[in-house]
């Protein structure tokens, strides 16, 4: 059984291409339609363009991160790590309005998603957050996953 799936979310769409021999059309649904909350939560939780989210709330100093739910604070964590592997060069503390996790929270979100796809019991999975690409399993129909990068100087490529 494969599914497809396009989500409206995060101001983009993010397509979801689930398979699985061990789940039928009515689990695999189910599956992704918790993954789709899951966005839908991300967004309502993340999001710098609204004002009652979480990151909103902390960027206005209204909440605390001690304060902020499991995944903010666990994005939170992951931002820190970011700012040190790159030595700075990612620091969503630097960002107008202040903190920003928005280059980091589609990554996340995704692989969070794919997670949440395997405990669910699918095999192979496939989830495009606009360029952000999480993949487990290889393609339905057999084989690696294609990936293309194109050229930003020719897009034909």
């Amino acid at each position: 059984m494969r599914l497809e799936r396009f989500v409206e979310t995060w101001g983009t769409v993010v397509v979801v291409d689930a398979a699985s021999q061990g789940l039928d059309s009515a689990q695999l649904d189910n599956a992704i339609d918790e993954v789709e909350e899951f966005f839908y939560q991300v967004d309502r939780d993340f999001s710098t363009y609204k004002s009652d989210s979480q990151i909103s709330c902390i960027r206005l100093g209204e909440m605390l991160i001690t304060d902020a739910n499991e995944y903010v604070q666990q994005v939170w964590a992951l931002c820190e790590y970011a700012r040190e592997l790159t030595l700075g060069a990612f620091d969503p503390w630097k960002a107008d309005g202040g903190f920003d996790p928005s280059g980091l929270v589609k990554g996340w979100a995704a692989e969070v998603g794919v997670q949440m796809l395997v405990e669910a019991g699918v095999e192979k999975v496939l989830i495009n957050a606009s360029g952000d690409i999480v993949l487990r399993g290889g393609k339905p129909e057999g084989g690696p996953w294609n990936i293309g990068i194109a050229s930003p100087d020719d897009v034909e490529k």
